[in-house]
Formats: structure tokens, C-alpha cells, sequence
């Protein structure tokens, strides 16, 4: 264990820098915990559970350029810290990642506070701050244990039930009651048959679950991207570049589409989830007949209550591609060297070839990134306006 004598840190700040220096802070922090423990007139306490680190309010300029440094417990909160100092207006002053130079093992990050201090995150040299399965072999780890990484691991991710854990330096777990055996499945798929870039499956697995809407819950062990998310650097990138990130990932639909399927529906079978099914799910469909009665169904239900046009033609299923149904920004990361990965494969499954553009369509953030990639893919005018004409259908009517 490391060990120090010093009890507490403070920094001055300028007047008018004050209140936002504190926020500042209190967003950078929150990866460990940090918050609003202690407020005095004219000083903040913060801290996860004592405040040890203060920010005093002086009326004279006070000389910044100060160097102090917090510790993580892994890595995954220091990739976390660097992500939210920035993302609350600090300068990056050094990416997370590994320095020798310092010390065996070190990896840490480094962020100018808006009023110019140098403020660094190493991870700390306690081996209880690494991720739990480092130096371990998955497959070694059983199924409960894995499980109960879900709530213990370092948490990349997590929204809607969903859970994203850090397990080593090179592996992720995501857990939880949305999460389908079909995900993996076609993971696996891509991998076999396509030349995407994806994360690549070690384990999954599904435990009974009776709290869950679908009646488990799961667990796929999976590649950790390192990497950009594209929806937080697409606006720093050149023209130039962002035109190549297009291409890359219009060449993704592209061989996707090459790939046709008889079954319809999520890999493996199961319920078929997306923006084009209700919130509730749809399915399973038995075959390309059954999804296209459920699809006229809603295009009936919605003409009847004069929510889509009357000359709407009848959905007419006959083609099935793999589509991965939510191509955006937060789920394509740019690696060091440029290449775009594609993550996040929940809504996937075989579906008509005007799912995918018309999904990208209805995005509605980065729409100069769909505008990009929308013109160098094949559009189906008529089947996109199908399947915008059935909002209705999938939300108010959802349950009809």
C-alpha cells in the first residue's frame, strides 16, 4: 500500500474564476467519488468522503501553474478522469497511458484546470488498483464469478440496465437484463464472415433472471477498443478526416449488405429490438412472412387513425442483410491509427437493407457525419419512407 503524511490540498482562485473553477473540479473529480463536502464563505471543501481538497475564493490574482496529483484505483478512472476534466472545459495535457519513465506500470493522465494548474491522475501502485483479471486467463474464471465482476469491476459504461466493466488491460464485460445471447452471436459472425472491425467474443452467457423484462440476464466478455468514441472527437477531426471516417464506415454497410440471410430477426433467434420495433420489442418472427404481417399491422393501425399517408404501399419482405441498426458516433471508436471500430451490436440482426440507412437517417446528433455516410451508401427511398410513416405504431400505438 502507498502511504503519505499529508492530510489535505488547497488551491486560491481569482474571483471571477471561483464558482466554475469548483464545478470544474467537482466534474473532473467524480470518477473517484469526489463532491461538495464542506462550503465556507469564499471556500469549498471536496472530497469522497473527508474533504482533502480545497479551492479558497482571493480578490488578488493568485500565480497558478501549481502541479498536484490524485490517485485512481485503476485505469478505467483515469481514462474516466481525462474524458470528464475535458469534457467540463480543462486542456489535456498529457492522454492516459503507460510512462515508464516514472515508474514500472505507470499509467496516468495529465489536465490543465481552467485556470492553468497541471492536474494529474496516475493509477495507484497498489496491485488492489488494477483491473481484477489482469495476469488471469477468462476462461479459468467461472460463470458466477464473472457475474459478480458486473458490480465490482471498474465501470466503463452504463445506461438503460446496462453495465460496461473494465476486466483487464485488454477485456470488457457487458451485463444485464437487456443484454441478449443474440449480441454475441453475431459478434461472432462478423468475425467469421466479414472483414469489420468489431470487438471479438471470449465468453457469454446468460443466467436466468425473473426481475428482467426478458427473463435473464447477460454477460458477454469482449475486446476493450482502445480509442476515441467518434461522438467525442468527430468535431475535432479535419474535414479531411472526418471524410475518411465516413468512408470507413460506409464500406462497413457495404459489406454487411453483401451478406444476405433467410432468417429474419436477431442471430440465433430471439426478440428483434430497434428504432423500427416498439420500446417493448417485437418477435420472434418464424420467418420473413410473420415479420412482414407484424410491419403492415402497424402501417394499418397507423392509416386508420390518419397517422401516416393513405398511399402508403403494403411493407413487401423479401431480402434480409446483416444491419447493425445504430450505427452513430457513440458507437464507433477511431484507434490510434486511424481505423474506425464499430461496438455496441444490441440492435443487430438480419433485416431489409433499408434498415440501416433509414436508422441512420432518424439520428438525430452528428448529422453532418450521417449526411457523409448517407451519400455514399444505397438508399431506398420508398422503404425509408415505410418505415417513417409507422412512428405512430411503435409508440403511441404499442401496444395495438
Amino acid at each position: 500500500m502507498t502511504s503519505s503524511n499529508i492530510d489535505h490540498l488547497g488551491i486560491t482562485s481569482p474571483d471571477e474564476h471561483f464558482e466554475p473553477l469548483v464545478e470544474w473540479y467537482k466534474k473532473a473529480l467524480s470518477p473517484l467519488g469526489y463532491k461538495e463536502i464542506m462550503r465556507f464563505p469564499g471556500a469549498v471543501g471536496l472530497g469522497s468522503e473527508i474533504p482533502d481538497f480545497w479551492v479558497t475564493q482571493k480578490e488578488t490574482h493568485i500565480p497558478s501553474g501549481f502541479h498536484f496529483a490524485f490517485t485512481a484505483p485503476n485505469r478505467a478512472a483515469v481514462d474516466a478522469f481525462h474524458t470528464a476534466a475535458i469534457d467540463a472545459g480543462g486542456t489535456c495535457n498529457g492522454k492516459p497511458g503507460l510512462r515508464p519513465e516514472y515508474h514500472e506500470n505507470y499509467y496516468g493522465a495529465f489536465v490543465l484546470d481552467p485556470i492553468g494548474n497541471n492536474v494529474e491522475l496516475p493509477q495507484s501502485r497498489d496491485p488492489d488498483g488494477f483491473f481484477p483479471l489482469d495476469g488471469k486467463d477468462v476462461n479459468s474464471v467461472t460463470d458466477e464469478s464473472l457475474a459478480t465482476l458486473l458490480t465490482s469491476a471498474p465501470i466503463l459504461h452504463q445506461l438503460g440496465g446496462t453495465t460496461v466493466v473494465r476486466l483487464s488491460e485488454t477485456l470488457i464485460m457487458k451485463g444485464g437484463g437487456s443484454v441478449m445471447a443474440s449480441e454475441a452471436e453475431m459478434l461472432r459472425l462478423i468475425a467469421s464472415r466479414t472483414t469489420i472491425r468489431a470487438p471479438r467474443v471470449y465468453r457469454s452467457f446468460q443466467v436466468k433472471d425473473d426481475t428482467q423484462y426478458f427473463g435473464t440476464t447477460g454477460y458477454i466478455v469482449m475486446d476493450f477498443i482502445p480509442g476515441q468514441p467518434l461522438d467525442e472527437c468527430w468535431n475535432g477531426l479535419s474535414r479531411d478526416n472526418q471524410g475518411k471516417v465516413a468512408a470507413q464506415v460506409a464500406e462497413m454497410i457495404q459489406e454487411m449488405q453483401s451478406i444476405e440471410l433467410l432468417q429474419p430477426g436477431p442471430t440465433g433467434g430471439g426478440p428483434c429490438r430497434g428504432p423500427f420495433f416498439t420500446d417493448y420489442s417485437a418477435g420472434p418472427f418464424t420467418d420473413a412472412a410473420e415479420m412482414e404481417a407484424w410491419f403492415n399491422h402497424k402501417l394499418d393501425i397507423c392509416k386508420r387513425v390518419h397517422q401516416a399517408p393513405k398511399d402508403i404501399p403494403l411493407f413487401h419482405l423479401t431480402k434480409f442483410v446483416l444491419t447493425h441498426h445504430d450505427i452513430s458516433p457513440r458507437n464507433l471508436i477511431l484507434d490510434q491509427d486511424e481505423q474506425v471500430w464499430l461496438i455496441d451490436w444490441a440492435y443487430s440482426g438480419a433485416y431489409p437493407p433499408a434498415f440501416e440507412s433509414a436508422a441512420l437517417a432518424i439520428q438525430p446528433f452528428f448529422t453532418d457525419f450521417t449526411e457523409a455516410v448517407l451519400s455514399l451508401i444505397p438508399r431506398y427511398p420508398e422503404e425509408e419512407r415505410q418505415l417513417d410513416s409507422i412512428a405512430y405504431g411503435l409508440t403511441t400505438a404499442a401496444l395495438a
